[in-house]
This record gives structure tokens, sequence and C-alpha cells, in this order.
């Protein structure tokens, strides 16, 4: 059954207010939090320079009869929140122009007090979907079906009419359902199971770090099989909702860029025709998680094409002659080197940072002659995420020899050559043009450092 989540990875985005500064679980800002700027418009066009293979949003519009915007959580000043229709159409506007779709979640109340909101919480879903921007609407309808204080406290009766009622006023669009898939064992079957069996496709929460965050590593295999074992009886699509927040309780957890990627992985495997991810708007999607939601890779996303790269250029890949690793013994052992390839299909090296320095990497061109040389580092996508010094050795032999970058941020680039400068080398001298780097930053949390290729450019002077 074709759904408008396939093929698609999705960011769940919550409220305006926390989308800077973000903290994570133990209260740490994130140094790069004002990347996502103060509109919609700023927010659409970081996610796709961050994570190239997005696909757009889902946001939150309406919890029962008022707007996300108006809660307590929220900002209503904040020209990213959602207070009206209008707004709705400012992120839709913001997609539209980023190449992203614009889903939408809500949460259905049905009672509140006593009083039966259907009707009201019907409507209002129904003028949500008709909003346009450009032509363009709004790709499906998410509801999240929870219990507890604020959720859904209606009765079995008014989940059926609110059902049939949407239906009848919203008959080509696509209704999800967002549930806990561990109901059963919770003894809340009778609550669940009406919305499950009459919804297009189910969107389990399954947050592994959040629901075991004493366990060392998220139990992602496991809670994943379980997820899709439950819901099978439906036989409806799975597209699970997965986590890239850290758990806050009761046992404070960081989550590892790594188990992101690995929650997509084993979806997938698993069936999944999309994936959506909770949450942004939240505290704890830092920039050291980043990687992790980069490098997810949907079965039909179209690899990049390499960079081209001139003729004469003089390129030296991890793994050649002229490529050395010197890893220290006081490295730690949760920041090993790894290995991956680059779109050009040749080896790269990249590891965690470690603050007493843990290794160090240096290149050594065979130059042709002297003369001047433009030197570029490539980094690709969806790995790094480091704040790196370079060095170039331009004048073997004299006080100043080398040449020392400001910091460069890894992660601002995607599959990119950036060229560190122009140079004069002599290749007569030992060790002209060598480009060194090292692993040095932060331990807690740690940051990926890639050593990919670099290149030498000889310039007609």
């Amino acid at each position: 059954m074709p759904t408008p989540f396939d093929n698609r990875l999705l960011l769940v985005h919550w409220v305006a207010s926390r989308l800077r500064p973000t903290r994570d679980t133990f209260g740490n800002i994130d140094p790069r939090a004002n990347e996502l700027g103060i509109s919609a418009r700023d927010f659409c066009r970081w996610a796709c320079n961050t994570f190239p293979n997005l696909s757009g949003l889902m946001v939150k519009v309406f919890h029962g009869t008022s707007w996300q915007g108006f809660s307590a959580s929220d900002n209503r000043a904040d020209v990213r929140a959602l207070t009206s229709f209008d707004r709705v159409r400012d992120w839709l506007r913001a997609c539209n122009e980023a190449g992203l779709e614009l889903h939408t979640w809500n949460v259905p109340v049905g009672r509140f007090q006593g009083t039966l909101l259907v009707d009201r919480e019907v409507a209002l879903l129904t003028q949500l979907m008709a909003v346009e921007a450009d032509g363009v609407s709004l790709k499906s309808l998410s509801l999240d079906v929870e219990a507890g204080g604020g959720f859904w406290g209606g009765s079995e009766a008014d989940a059926l009419d609110y059902l049939r009622k949407l239906r009848g006023s919203l008959p080509n669009t696509h209704i999800s359902v967002i549930l806990d898939y561990r109901f059963r064992k919770q003894g809340r079957e009778a609550f669940i199971t009406p919305w499950a069996v009459r919804a297009d496709s189910l969107q389990p929460m399954v947050y592994p770090g959040e629901f075991f965050p004493a366990a060392s590593e998220m139990p992602i295999e496991r809670e994943m099989r379980k997820a899709f074992a439950e819901l099978a009886g439906f036989n409806k699509p799975i597209v699970p909702m997965l986590q890239v927040h850290d758990a806050s309780r009761p046992v404070k957890r960081l989550t590892r860029p790594q188990e992101i990627s690995a929650q997509a992985d084993w979806a997938l495997r698993l069936g999944a025709p999309g994936l959506t991810y909770f949450r942004t708007g939240t505290d704890h999607f830092q920039s050291s998680k980043w990687p992790g939601f980069a490098a997810i890779q949907l079965p039909g996303a179209v690899p990049p094409a390499p960079p081209p790269i001139p003729a004469h250029a003089i390129v030296l890949w991890p793994e050649q002659l002229g490529y050395t690793e010197s890893l220290y013994p006081e490295n730690p052992a949760d920041a090993p080197v790894q290995t991956a390839r680059d779109v050009y299909g040749r080896p790269i090296h990249y590891k965690r940072t470690f603050s007493g320095q843990g290794i160090t990497v240096e290149y050594r061109p065979n130059l042709p002659q002297r003369g001047a040389y433009e030197v570029a580092v490539f980094i690709p996508a969806n790995l790094a995420n480091a704040l790196v010094e370079y060095r170039v050795m331009d004048r073997p032999g004299q006080p100043d020899a080398e040449i020392i970058t400001a910091p460069i941020d890894q992660g601002r680039f995607s599959n990119q050559w950036f060229v560190l400068g122009e140079f004069d080398f002599d290749p007569a001298q030992p060790d002209a043009g060598k480009v060194s780097l090292t692993d040095l930053g932060p331990d807690n949390p740690r940051q990926t450092v890639v050593f990919g290729a670099v290149r030498w450019l000889r310039l007609p002077r």
C-alpha cells in the first residue's frame, strides 16, 4: 500500500521556542544552536544544508482545539510558532523554497472536562489540510494517540465518531496514527485498537534510549523487532518514529550519532517504507548528533556525483604512499580510527576527538617541481562535525615554516573541496607541501574528525 512516507526521511518538529538555544540532557548549550536561525525559512535552509537526504518536516499544529503556538511550552511571539493558518502557510512556503515537503502531526483530545470536542477538532483539521501555498498543500495528517493527562480523553465511541467524521471531510487525505508499540503490555489494547484498525499507516514511537535509558547501548534491534511484530496483525504500512533526542528520565543518557543511523538501518531492514525522527524544537538534538542523522541513506536515494578533479592535480588519499598516521598510546579506546568510502570510492579515515591528542595524520606529496600550488582538502558528506586546524609545511627549516589555518568546521561541508590557501613549495626541501592535522577536540561530547583526500594543484605563475 503506497503512503506519503514512502522513501521519505522526515524530521518531526515540535515548538518554536526551543529551536535555539538547545541543551543536552546535562544542561550543556550547543555552540552551534544559532545556525538554526530565527525564521521558518532559516530553519528549512539549515535543515537542507545539514541533512542532504532530508525529505521534509512534520510540524505539530493543534493539540485538541488549541494551536500549538499558544501552548505553555511555546512562545506565541516567535515568528515560527504555529498560531494561525497564515503561520502554517509561512512554513509551507519555507519548505517549498527549500525543496522540502511539509507533513503535520496533531494530538486529538476528544473530550476535555466533560466537554465533547470531536466536531471542533475535525473542523480545524479539515481547514488545516486545505491550506495551500504556491499551489502546494500538506502531504499527510498524523494523529498522536496517547493515554494520560492532556491526551485522548474520549471513549471508544468518540474515537469511532472522530474518525468517521474526519474521513468524511478528508476523503483523500492519508491519515496516520502515532502510537506506543508497547500498548498491549501497558493494558491499552482496547484504547489503541480503534485507531490502529482505521488508520492508513501506523507510526510506532520506537525510542530505545528513552524507554531503556539505563542500557549502555540502545537495544535497537530488539525493540525494533518488537514494534514491527506488535503491529503486524493490523496489516498496515509501518513508518516508525525514531529517536534523535536524549533520554532524561530516570537516568540521563546522551544519544550517540551511530545509534541514530543504526535505528534507520534496522527499520529499513524490517520493511519500513519511510522514516520519521522525533524531534526538533526540543532540547537534546545537538550538533554532536547531526552526523548520525545526516548519514541515513534511504534505498531510493541517488548517490551524489563526485566533484571533478583537475587533470594535473596531485591527490593523496588515506592508505596511499605518503599518508601516515601516528596513533598514540594514550588514545582512548572509545575513539578508534575507523574507515569508510567517499563519493570517489576511495578510502577515508575518521575518529572521535580527544582532548589529549590521540593521533597525528600527515600527507606528504610527491611534487614534480618548485612553484606555486593551491592546497585543498576533501570533506565527505554526512560524517564530520569537528573544528580542525590544518598545518601546511610552507618553508621547511625556517622559523615560520608551518602555516596553521584558522579552525575549520568540517561539519559545514558536504562532499566538497575546501581550499586551505596558495603556497610556494620547493620539493628539494624535506616535507615541503606536507599537510597535517590531529584529532584534538572535546571529550564530552566527542566530535568526529575526518581524514579525507588532500589535493595539490600547480598554479600557472
